[in-house]
């Protein structure tokens, strides 16, 4: 029997991790920087926001990736993001944002593939050229990792979608035409009220309860 060539995707950290949201949690949000593609720095003076997005009433799909993972290059060369985000996306029918979330110890040099990264493993090549969507180096201040804990990131590639509910669902690694079809999954409001609740977490009513009892339920609520 042939080995495998290649590994359908690589495990985060090198190591096993706890498995990732599952389909239909509440998106945590986050504020981050994206890397300036030509000259390395961090652009601050932007700052990233998911929710600034859904409250926009944007679909956004998150590539969160190692520039050392085989897999996660060989998806991103496969432009499937940059064809969605091309599109759908702000100079497109303007319906999605994308954003490239390095999870692991990239820095420009393994981003654009000329060096390895904070931690000494090679890249697999050039993240940057070409890519119109923001790419985000965790590793590299004033950001920090905890998007990737938040997220529960298991393995890279990981692919999220989160809808304008903020609702969050893996899709993996699709076409483009497949990514943009799995926006079916978000549900329609009806905009025109201004106040459409939406139940969007729940927790401390479980079992069954008695006169004598007291539960201390806890209901997030969503205008949407």
């Amino acid at each position: 029997m042939k080995k495998l060539s290649l590994l359908v995707v690589c495990l985060a950290f090198f190591g096993f991790a706890n498995a990732q949201l599952a389909n239909g949690s509440f998106a945590p949000n986050f504020h981050l920087f994206e890397i300036n593609k030509t000259d390395g720095t961090i652009i601050t003076t932007d700052t990233i926001s998911l929710y600034n997005y859904t409250d926009a009433g944007k679909i956004v799909y998150m590539d969160i990736f190692a520039t050392w993972c085989s897999p996660c290059f060989s998806y991103h060369s496969s432009h499937n993001l940059e064809n969605l985000y091309t599109q759908y996306g702000p100079e497109g029918t303007n319906e999605v944002r994308v954003l490239g979330i390095e999870g692991s110890q990239g820095n420009y040099a393994s981003l654009s593939g000329t060096g390895v990264d904070a931690g000494g493993h090679a890249s697999q090549g050039d993240w940057l050229t070409g890519v119109g969507y923001p790419v985000i180096p965790t590793a590299m201040a004033p950001n920090t990792d905890a998007v990737c804990t938040d997220y529960a990131i298991a393995y890279f590639p990981t692919i999220y979608m989160v809808c304008p509910n903020r609702l969050v669902y893996e899709v993996g690694q699709q076409t483009t035409a497949d990514l943009y079809a799995s926006k079916s999954t978000c549900p329609s409001f009806n905009n025109t009220l201004n106040n459409n609740a939406l139940i969007v977490n729940g927790s401390g009513i479980n079992g069954t309860y008695y006169c004598t009892a007291n539960p201390t339920p806890t209901i997030t609520f969503q205008n949407v």
